[in-house]
């Protein structure tokens, strides 16, 4: 019965020393409620226009629709996206989720596409408040997507760079907001 005691007891202990490690490794770190409320001005549904180069050089055009919604008490950003043409054909299905990183303003956006295709992206929120999101593309290359969210007005641009240096804009996007 003794040694029972001294087990559960001992037990204890290690769970209460686990837990304030736990927490002294998190001090210090910014909360996820800092880092996401930043991005709170995504939220709502959104719909406009675009347009991607295709790699023949050729311009399409597309309409677009955006859902983007909390989850998960607002530790997560969900974003669900439909791109159609004009005879409402869809021609880019995609969702995505943005979580905080482990610095303020960066973050992990992780999408993936219709067509089985995903990525882990890494994002920041730039000083101006520009959220840019990036990853390389197995074609030594990456592509780089930025996005300017005011109340009402989503603009996004996707661009391609070999080097780094030299960006290609490959897409271009303006959205209103529809609802919050």
């Amino acid at each position: 019965m003794e040694k029972k005691r001294v087990y559960k007891t001992g037990c204890m202990l290690f769970c209460l020393l686990l837990m304030g490690a736990v927490g002294f490794a998190q001090e210090g770190m910014p909360s996820q409620d800092e880092s996401m409320e930043k991005l709170s001005h995504f939220a709502g549904e959104w719909q406009g226009d675009g347009w991607m180069m295709m790699r023949n050089g050729e311009k399409n055009e597309f309409t677009q629709t955006e859902l983007v919604e909390w989850k998960l008490d607002n530790t997560i950003l969900v974003i669900e996206g439909e791109g159609k043409t004009p005879e409402e054909r869809k021609v880019h299905q995609a969702f995505g989720i943005i979580s905080a990183g482990k610095s303020p303003g960066e973050f992990t956006l992780q999408s993936y596409l219709a067509t089985g295709q995903s990525t882990t992206a890494s994002a920041k929120l730039d000083s101006t408040g520009q959220f840019i999101w990036w990853f390389e593309d197995g074609r030594d290359g990456t592509i780089r997507y930025t996005t300017i969210v005011t109340k009402n007005t989503w603009t996004e641009t996707g661009e391609y760079s070999r080097d780094g240096e030299t960006w290609r804009q490959f897409l271009g996007m303006e959205l209103q907001r529809m609802s919050e």
